[in-house]
């Protein structure tokens, strides 16, 4: 595929991995403008993810209701921007299938780029190799072939031609036509050469493109580095039980000791409710802000899987027609977040991600971990597992002030333990009942060695503590210039002033108690996807109405994706 001149170096895919070859002028965009970094152009900006249909009288209030709601799993599938999805196909990784080559032309056919190698020779060709899909997934077909033997198929902005599952391989015996009927005995489709199978119906999980790991059959999405995260949960989990149940009752014991007979004062420490009540209320909020954070979607822009490079977004004025509709997609509520002026290209400009084949916003980026573009990126946090981003930034830095703190209960619990500890060894509580002088180092070393749980534990924690001050402090820094770590750590501002800075206060209120923004991505992607019906929401028809794929034509193709632009008043995502 061709990448724009403004495309980052390290964008990559991992589930479909390309061998460094061009596409073929077949899968080019027809029409489609390379020119990424012009200055100037404007563009009506994307923002809602409700279905509306033009036929459908909904008044002003039900369809700014309806713009806001999150997509359901059809319509995420089925997007009114992107008409060139047909149908979808299944492939599953075998131990003897480990991978399916995509092609840039199909291997027989009138298509082929050879007639001399279309006699069904099913050997994987680097020449004519797009990409490698490596891992089960469920595709979008875009067309067949005139042979009806080939599909095209894509994983964001990458395209690809596999053979279906339903057709034998074309053996050297063949006739020289290489076409094939479909096999009628079902063994003779088990032992099939590697293909894809058309569904009606398949989870919304099985059809995701990026790196993100689904528990509970798809309820429960988490980052690419989901391993990480229990990780994360072990430590704090660890942590907290050595604390409740090995330190706080060795306080105990100590302060006991020391209490002063015939007094009614209670223990300076553990029994003191300030002390238990703030760190069991920090460790819940801890343990609840680590899995909110994780959960949460951090603003991951959607992929245009399509053959057609999605074209440079430019201003579209609505016609009258279109303005008594009240729109043709589930885009049309963006007209009100309209921009008057967007800069394609450059630090502040949108820019074309080659991967998920869309305009990504100014703050955007994409995330080569979870293999997604998010809006106003951050960074990855491995500990969380997740992406941090425009909606989940505050559950993240909630996260840091409440980890930090507990950190510093403990640290400051493990010091007092240290501190008794050095009186009483001082007092010859430990060598007789007789006061004894002994020097710094080796009340230090006695200590050490009458308490080296409590030591060594409170050792880690004091490095943990530090370590993620520092962490809140930049955060608090960042959130004060209305900055992200991404564009920190690039240094974006240095030469150019920040439009999102509106002074420390109003940066504060917009970072913490500013509306979150909208998911643009299915709540639950355990639900079943129903082709038909997402097909006929789409195009506006009955279900059942579908007649088949057609011939895949790029110049249809791209008109199809012009015309869905058109309708649905611009491509750009927002921040």
């Amino acid at each position: 595929m061709k990448v724009g001149d403004d495309l980052e170096a390290n964008e990559t895919t991992s589930l479909l991995s390309n061998n460094g070859l061009e596409d073929n002028e077949t899968l080019k965009n027809a029409g489609g403008n390379d020119d990424h970094n012009c200055h100037g152009t404007t563009n009506s900006v994307l923002h809602g993810e409700g279905l509306l249909s033009k036929d459908d009288p909904t008044s002003s209030g039900e369809a700014k209701k309806e713009t806001n709601a999150r997509p359901t799993v059809e319509q995420f599938y089925f997007p009114p921007i992107n008409p060139t999805i047909q149908a979808y196909y299944r492939f599953t990784v075998t131990p003897l299938t480990p991978f399916a080559a995509l092609h840039t032309r199909p291997l027989d056919g009138p298509m082929s780029l050879q007639e001399d190698n279309s006699k069904g020779d099913c050997n994987v060709h680097p020449s004519t190799v797009s990409g490698l899909l490596r891992r089960s997934a469920v595709l979008p077909s875009h067309g067949t072939d005139p042979s009806g033997r080939w599909i095209l198929v894509s994983v964001g902005a990458r395209s690809g031609w596999a053979r279906k599952h339903q057709f034998a391989p074309v053996s050297k015996s063949s006739p020289s036509n290489g076409y094939l009927d479909p096999p009628r005995d079902s063994m003779q489709l088990e032992k099939n050469t590697v293909g894809f199978t058309l569904v009606e119906k398949f989870r919304a999980r099985d059809g995701w493109m990026g790196n993100q790991v689904f528990l509970l059959n798809g309820k429960l999405m988490f980052g690419s580095d989901a391993p990480l995260f229990f990780f994360t949960n072990f430590l704090i989990g660890f942590g907290l039980a050595v604390y409740f149940f090995v330190i706080l009752p060795h306080l105990y014991h100590l302060e006991r000791i020391n209490q002063q007979p015939n007094t009614q004062n209670p223990l300076q420490w553990t029994t003191h409710s300030l002390t238990i009540f703030s760190t069991s209320i920090l460790a819940i909020m801890t343990i609840s802000l680590l899995w909110v954070c994780a959960l949460t979607d951090p603003g991951i822009l959607p992929p245009i899987s399509c053959p057609v490079k999605i074209p440079v977004p430019t201003l579209h004025k609505p016609s009258s027609s279109d303005d008594q509709s009240g729109g043709d997609s589930n885009y049309s509520g963006a007209r009100s977040h309209c921009h008057p002026s967007v800069q394609i290209g450059g630090p502040l400009g949108y820019r074309y991600c080659s991967t998920c084949n869309i305009f990504r916003p100014p703050r955007a980026k994409h995330c080569n971990s979870c293999n997604v573009c998010v809006s106003k990126f951050d960074h990855h946090c491995p500990w969380m597992g997740n992406c941090i981003g425009s909606r989940n930034h505050r559950y993240f830095f909630g996260f840091l002030v409440c980890v930090t703190s507990l950190t510093i209960v403990v640290t400051l619990t493990c010091i007092r333990i240290f501190i008794q500890t050095v009186r009483d060894l001082e007092l010859g509580e430990f060598g007789g009942n007789q006061r004894e002088n002994h020097s710094v180092s080796h009340l230090v070393y006695q200590c050490i060695k009458s308490e080296p749980t409590a030591v060594i534990f409170s050792f880690f924690t004091l490095l943990f503590a530090w370590s993620l001050a520092s962490l809140t402090c930049f955060h608090g820094l960042i959130i004060s210039l209305a900055q992200t770590t991404n564009e920190r750590v690039r240094g974006v501002y240095e030469a150019l002033e920040n439009p999102a800075n509106q002074g420390c206060i109003r940066n504060w209120l917009e970072a913490i108690c500013s509306k979150i923004p909208q998911s643009r991505i299915p709540r639950d992607f355990s639900e079943i996807v129903d082709c038909q019906s997402g097909r006929a929401n789409r195009d506006g028809h009955h279900e059942g109405e579908f007649l088949g794929e057609t011939v895949y034509n790029s110049i249809e193709a791209a008109e199809a994706v012009s015309a869905a632009v058109v309708k649905c008043n611009g491509i750009v995502y927002t921040e």
